[in-house]
């Protein structure tokens, strides 16, 4: 037997079986959402600096760039074989899932196909300003510790270890726009963007410290740093350093309980 939908006057037949199959992923879909619920128990913003390593011979120094952002901190309530508002093992009570995104800015040249950092006032056509969007998905744990605050809160000090992947996405832009070197600029942002977005470079794993201080019962001060691992220099082919690229972010931010 078959079935047909049509969308946009273009015919698709189904057979029994494919409509079955697709039927169970959802439905695998559904219920593993709804067995994993979670808590948002932070949210906050950040400002920091980010320290990019360059090790590229005769270029511009390490740059140090200007990031801003915000973040948002989860907690498993429920996972499969576990009742709802028990004690979850690796989940409960100083486990959680983070999610952060910052952004910061800086400028490229195109050397011999590597994009390498340049400073802002590089021209000539070959100066590439480029957006980064860090997005990190880290584990974390926290465990308080000091004085009590109030009642609801034993402890005015907390610290934080956090593990995990990060994403560095780059929106590259022409930061040349003498019109004499247009074209040259455009070769030189097409190579630059296909640099930094080829091999995995836009993949880091990460590992991150904070320390916090509660000021009121629902704000945290925190200070803290994250290191960026460039792991895509164990299988690229440039002739540097494989710390090149790693980068070491230092963030203040403000935390508050939801």
């Amino acid at each position: 037997m078959k079935y047909r939908c049509q969308v946009s006057k273009k015919v698709f037949r189904l057979s029994k079986h494919a409509i079955k199959k697709y039927l169970c992923i959802l439905a695998i879909f559904l219920t593993s959402y709804s067995v994993f619920a979670f808590d948002i128990t932070h949210a906050g913003g950040s400002l920091g600096v980010l320290i990019i390593n360059n090790t590229v011979p005769e270029s511009a120094p390490n740059p140090v760039v200007n990031t801003i952002g915000g973040f948002a901190n989860f907690t498993f309530t429920s996972v499969p074989g576990f009742a709802p508002g028990s004690s979850v093992p690796g989940f409960a009570p100083g486990f959680f899932l983070s999610t952060a995104l910052d952004i910061l800015w800086l400028n490229y040249e195109n050397r011999d196909g590597i994009a390498v950092p340049t400073e802002t006032e590089t021209g000539n056509g070959n100066n590439v300003f480029v957006i980064g969007l860090l997005l990190d998905v880290p584990l974390g744990y926290v465990f308080y510790f000091g004085p009590p605050v109030t009642e609801s809160l034993p402890h005015r000090f907390s610290a934080t270890l956090l593990a995990g992947t990060s994403f560095l996405f780059r929106i590259c832009m022409n930061g040349d726009t003498t019109e004499a070197y247009a074209s040259v600029m455009e070769q030189n942002r097409i190579a630059v963007a296909q640099y930094l977005w080829g091999n995995g470079r836009w993949f880091y794993p990460m590992i991150s410290g904070k320390f916090g201080i509660v000021l009121q019962e629902t704000f945290t001060f925190t200070v803290g740093a994250k290191w960026y691992i460039p792991i895509f220099n164990l299988w690229t082919t440039d002739d540097n350093s494989f710390f090149n690229a790693s980068m070491l972010a230092i963030q203040l931010a403000m935390q508050i309980s939801l």
